[in-house]
């Protein structure tokens, strides 16, 4: 729930803000589980010709959204890069963290 909701932020912000704002942007997402013993999961949103990307100012809901809410719904970590061309946002997380079994009523 909490990466769907961090999507959500992504995909709000750059329809307000970012590549979807204007006719040429357009968004990458792409996901890959990696073939190490302990394989990771990484989902990368990467957003690319729309306006000149600034750093915020300051730091509000939606980076919480982002960042510490997605990291701690699995363990994971997550990296924002605004590049001048477009955002990126980068999930990495241990697959386990997303398999685990749930209990049954």
């Amino acid at each position: 729930q909490a990466i769907g909701m961090a999507l959500h932020e992504l995909a709000t912000n750059a329809a307000k803000y970012g590549a979807l704002s204007n006719e040429l942007g357009r968004v990458r997402l792409v996901w890959d589980v990696s073939e190490a013993a302990e394989p990771d999961l990484t989902i990368q949103w990467t957003e690319e010709g729309g306006p000149k990307v600034e750093p915020p100012s300051r730091r509000g809901f939606g980076n919480v959204v982002m960042v510490r809410m997605a990291e701690a719904a699995v363990s994971g970590s997550v990296d924002i890069d605004y590049h001048p061309q477009g955002l990126h946002w980068k999930l990495v997380t241990p697959l386990e963290n997303l398999l685990k079994p749930t209990r049954s009523i």
